[in-house]
C-alpha cells in the first residue's frame, strides 16, 4: 500500500485464503500484479489483530492460515519472467523466506531481509544464510538484539555483512550502517499521534521506493521516516494518504 502511494506497482508473491476476494479488489484497485499469489483451498487469509495501548504496550492475535502451506506460486521461471529491480522478503513462513533469498540471490536481484514477528520461526543456520545473502537488512532495534541472539553473531558484525544495514528506532528515528559510515536520523515530528501499528511497514515502503529509484542510504532513511510519520498521524494500517506533491513538498519543509 505504502509503495502504491508513490506510484509504484508491486509483485506480491504470498499464500491466501478462500476468503481473499475483497482485499484482491482492493490490491487490483492499486494495480499490483498478483501472479505471485496462491490461494490456498479451504483455508482462510492470515490475519493479524494488534492491541495498542496509551504507553504504546502491544498485544498481538495472529492466525497464520494460509501461510501454513508449503506449496505455493513460487518457482524461478517466474521470477524471471518479471522485471524486477529489487525485492523485500518480508516476515512469511521462515522456510518460504529463505527459498526466496536463495532464489534472489542465484537470479541476482538485490534484495532485503525483513524477519519481522517470523525471527523466532528461523533456525539458526538459515537464518545466518539469509543474513549471508541479503543485499539489505532492515529491523527494528528490537529486533537487532533478536537478531543477534538468535544467530550467535554480534550486531556490530552482522551490520557489515550486507551493502547496508538498518535498524529503526520508533520515536527516535533510524541508523543505518554502509560502507563503513554509521549516521543517525532523527524521526520527523507528527502532527497528531493516532495509531503506531503500521509505522515499521510504512518506513520500508518510503525507504525501498527511494533505493528503487537509485537514491543514496541518506534519503532512502529520510523518505522512510516521513513515510512512516503519515502513517502514525492516521488510524490502521493502510489509512494514510499523501501525493507525491504533497510529500515531496513537505520532504523538503522538513529536511
Amino acid at each position: 500500500y505504502g509503495l502504491s502511494l508513490f506510484g509504484d506497482s508491486p509483485f506480491i508473491i504470498s499464500n491466501l485464503g478462500d476468503d481473499f476476494s475483497r482485499y484482491e479488489d482492493r490490491l487490483n484497485g492499486f494495480g499490483f500484479d498478483l501472479d505471485g499469489v496462491y490461494k490456498v483451498p479451504h483455508t482462510q487469509t492470515p490475519a493479524a489483530f494488534i492491541v495498542t495501548d496509551n504507553k504504546l504496550n502491544q498485544l498481538t492475535i495472529f492466525e497464520a492460515g494460509a501461510m501454513r502451506e508449503d506449496n505455493m506460486l513460487l518457482s524461478e521461471d517466474l521470477l524471471r519472467k518479471k522485471d524486477i529491480v529489487w525485492a523485500i522478503i518480508a516476515p512469511d513462513s521462515a522456510k518460504r523466506m529463505v527459498t526466496l533469498s536463495r532464489m534472489c540471490h542465484k537470479l541476482n536481484i538485490p534484495f532485503i531481509f525483513d524477519p519481522g514477528q517470523q525471527l523466532g520461526d528461523f533456525v539458526k543456520e538459515d537464518l545466518i544464510e539469509a543474513v549471508n545473502l541479503a543485499t539489505g537488512i532492515v529491523v527494528n532495534d528490537y529486533e537487532a538484539q533478536l537478531l543477534s541472539q538468535m544467530t550467535g553473531i554480534s550486531i556490530d558484525e552482522i551490520k557489515k555483512k550486507p551493502e547496508f544495514y538498518v535498524e529503526t528506532l520508533g520515536e527516535n528515528g533510524c541508523k543505518y550502517y554502509a560502507n563503513g559510515v554509521e549516521k543517525h536520523f532523527d524521526a520527523v515530528k507528527p502532527n497528531v499521534i493516532k495509531e503506531p501499528t503500521g509505522c515499521g511497514d510504512a518506513f520500508r515502503s518510503g525507504f525501498l521506493h527511494s533505493i528503487v529509484n537509485g537514491e543514496d542510504i541518506d534519503r532512502a532513511c529520510k523518505t522512510g521516516l516521513l513515510t512512516a510519520t503519515y502513517k502514525i498521524e492516521s488510524i490502521a494500517t493502510q489509512q494514510h494518504f499523501f501525493t507525491v506533491e504533497e510529500f515531496y513538498k513537505r520532504f523538503d519543509e522538513v529536511f
